[in-house]
C-alpha cells in the first residue's frame, strides 16, 4: 500500500491524526489507542524497545467476525465472514 504515491498520503491518516481530549473525533480519540501508543510492544513476555504505533508507517486494522447458523437444523454457527477494517485511511474512504 505504501508503493503508490496517492495512497501514501491517505494511509497517514492515524499518523498524523490530532487527538482532542474534549472530542470523540475517531477510533485514535479513544483512551485504549492513547494508552496503546504511550505501552511497549510485549511479545511471549520479551518486551521489545518500540512503542505500539510508534512508526508512520505502522497499520491499524480492525477485525470483526460474527457467526450465525445458516442451515435450520444446526445447532452450531456454520457461517463465520470476517470484515477487516483499515483505520489508516480516512473515514471517507
Amino acid at each position: 500500500m505504501f508503493l503508490n504515491t496517492t495512497l501514501i498520503e491517505k494511509m497517514r491518516y492515524r499518523s498524523s491524526f490530532d487527538s482532542n481530549s474534549s472530542t470523540y473525533d475517531d477510533v485514535f480519540s479513544g483512551s485504549h489507542y492513547q494508552h496503546l501508543t504511550a505501552e511497549y510492544v510485549v511479545i511471549d513476555g520479551t518486551s521489545y524497545s518500540h512503542l505500539f504505533f510508534d512508526d508512520s508507517c505502522d497499520i491499524a486494522l480492525g477485525i470483526l467476525t460474527d457467526g450465525f447458523q445458516i442451515f435450520k437444523h444446526s445447532s452450531h454457527a456454520t457461517c463465520w465472514p470476517i470484515i477487516a477494517l483499515n483505520f489508516n485511511l480516512p473515514p471517507t474512504e
